[in-house]
């Protein structure tokens, strides 16, 4: 998304504040144009000392605001809850949860690559879907250490946290990537 879309979107209305599922420049990097368009925004992010490395360049120290994960935070009369994230490439990351649009904003979490041309496409817009290959692939590349993960453990893990919390949809990240076969 450009500044110019999320202008649009937002129209004419400054906003509070941005949460980050992690502070890691590929997915911060924006945050200078972001705080220079929108001075004194409030940036929330995991307790986990990178992001006073990673952030502080771009946002001044002041605006940057570290939450532990399991807390809640009211965000204009709405609660959001910052939850540990169970697939995570830093050790900080957490998930975003929206409970009154039961959205998982996941980070890294369930992304996937996908083909040239498909960046702004979300998942249910692609007319092949989201391949097995895509998924594994991304995830293998992302999160090295799966190679050592027993999946029946994992997967009980991710039984049991979803079973505790009504998800309707996840917000997934995609990268470019080949297309699969």
């Amino acid at each position: 998304m450009s500044m110019a879309e999320l202008a649009s979107i937002l129209d004419g209305v400054k906003p509070v504040g941005v949460f980050l599922t992690h502070s890691e420049l590929p997915h911060s990097s924006n945050l200078r144009t972001v705080s220079e368009t929108w001075s004194g925004i409030q940036v929330d992010v995991s307790t986990i000392m990178l992001s006073y490395i990673e952030l502080a360049p771009a946002v001044p120290i002041d605006q940057i605001t570290n939450v532990k994960p399991d807390t809640t935070i009211n965000f204009d009369g709405r609660d959001l809850i910052l939850l540990d994230a169970l697939l995570k490439d830093q050790p900080g990351s957490q998930w975003i949860y929206d409970p009154m649009t039961k959205i998982l904003f996941s980070g890294d979490g369930f992304g996937y690559y996908h083909a040239p041309g498909k960046c702004h496409a979300f998942s249910g817009e692609l007319a092949e879907g989201i391949q097995t290959e895509q998924f594994q692939a991304y995830h293998h590349s992302a999160f090295r250490f799966f190679r050592w993960v027993k999946a029946e453990r994992f997967n009980s893990d991710l039984d049991r946290f979803f079973a505790n919390l009504p998800v309707d949809r996840l917000s997934l990240y995609g990268r470019l990537g080949a297309q699969s076969s």
